[in-house]
């Protein structure tokens, strides 16, 4: 075999190995931008359905806090009954306040994804002040801007645990550590608590656990939650980097034809 040969066997084997590498991006692009098509749709319904419960809930909010109203006037004014009435009505009215505010973010993203590392710090340091527990923001690879469906259902998801971890964990130190994967993009929250046995946890799911995963199912992910009686907890979600970063993320083999 000539050197001629070889150089074109050598040739031929790159140029196919490179035609196979671009033929797999393209493919792989395709179902990222099909499965975010999907997640857009789903987010919709779930906003749809959110925004509708939210509206009946403070319609009759309103209804019954106008009813008590009235019936409160019939009473004396400085009777100590109706001064008490009055405050719960007026807690009622700040009630319907935040609920309405609650109501327009569904239907307006918060747009997080440009800003999760800064919220989360901001929400990790302000737990800290009112609880008294040590917290910690840990950050690994090249920061990488969010999609704002994913930033903004990640960002619910670290809050929940963040917030269960505070009020519940009695730990001394509480910790989030966000890595920005080639591949993978996953955030863990994790403490050093008195934990809780899974076995309990899996027959009397709490509701605030369901809505973590449900919102990880939604975008695509997996949760994992790692608990012992006093070894602490840590709730992890992973999802594909395509789903969630903004530019198509994709195998860190395939960053070269980018």
């Amino acid at each position: 075999m000539t050197l001629g040969s070889v150089w074109l066997i050598c040739c031929l084997s790159i140029f196919v190995c490179v035609c196979v590498c671009i033929s797999y991006r393209r493919r792989y692009n395709r179902l990222i931008l099909k499965e975010r098509e999907r997640l857009t749709v789903l987010h919709r319904d779930h906003e749809r359905v959110a925004r509708n419960s939210y509206d009946v809930l403070l319609q009759g909010l309103q209804g019954i806090t106008l009813r008590c109203q009235l019936a409160v006037n019939t009473l004396p004014a400085g009777v100590p009954t109706r001064v008490a009435i009055e405050k719960v009505l007026d807690d009622a009215e700040q009630l319907v306040v935040v609920s309405r505010e609650t109501v327009v973010d569904t239907r307006s993203p918060m747009g997080i994804g440009d800003n999760l590392i800064a919220v989360l710090d901001a929400r990790g340091s302000q737990f800290s002040a009112d609880y008294g527990i040590a917290f910690e923001l840990i950050v690994e690879g090249r920061v990488r801007s969010l999609l704002t469906l994913a930033g903004d259902e990640i960002y619910s998801i670290a809050i929940a645990a963040m917030s269960n971890a505070f009020r519940h964990s009695k730990a001394r130190r509480i910790s989030v550590t966000i890595v920005f994967g080639h591949a993978n993009f996953e955030i863990s929250i994790q403490d050093d608590g008195i934990g809780f046995q899974q076995e309990e946890a899996e027959e009397h799911r709490p509701w605030g656990l369901e809505a973590m995963e449900e919102r990880a199912q939604k975008l695509g992910g997996h949760l994992t939650i790692c608990s012992g009686l006093d070894k602490g907890t840590e709730i992890s979600f992973n999802i594909s980097s395509g789903l969630v970063y903004s530019g198509l993320g994709m195998p860190l083999f395939l960053h070269w034809l980018h």
